[in-house]
């Protein structure tokens, strides 16, 4: 932030290149953070191939420099893809998101945070 309270730009990640592969598809729906700040979730649509399917992807930030690392893909396994935010609950460690695909694909997908903040996805039914 800046003195007057302005953002200041700081750096910049490829979020996409993570997941979408050699496709153009993907991209972001929603971005969360933890309560303490210390690591960033992108729910992203049509993730894989295919240009189908959501998940979560997981970053470290880097409080210092607000650079973000990668951790991982987390694939929820919608189809044909869920635009629902993924919500981290008030213990940092499980989170949700519903689908409504407008479709015939209605469900919710769990996950759970590793100690180093990857979600990785629970099986919900």
């Amino acid at each position: 932030m800046e003195s007057g309270g302005a953002l200041k730009y700081v750096t910049r990640t490829e979020y996409a290149h993570f997941t979408s592969g050699s496709n153009d598809c993907g991209g972001a729906s929603h971005i969360e953070f933890d309560h303490t700040g210390s690591w960033v979730y992108v729910h992203e649509v049509d993730t894989t191939n295919a240009c189908s399917n959501t998940g979560v992807v997981s970053f470290a930030l880097n409080k210092s420099t607000g650079a973000l690392n990668y951790l991982g893909f987390a694939g929820d396994g919608a189809f044909p893809g869920s635009d629902r935010a993924t919500s981290l609950l008030g213990n940092d460690v499980d989170a949700y998101s519903a689908n409504n695909s407008a479709c015939m694909y209605y469900g919710f997908f769990g996950y759970k945070r590793a100690s180093n903040g990857l979600l990785n996805a629970l099986r919900t039914e």
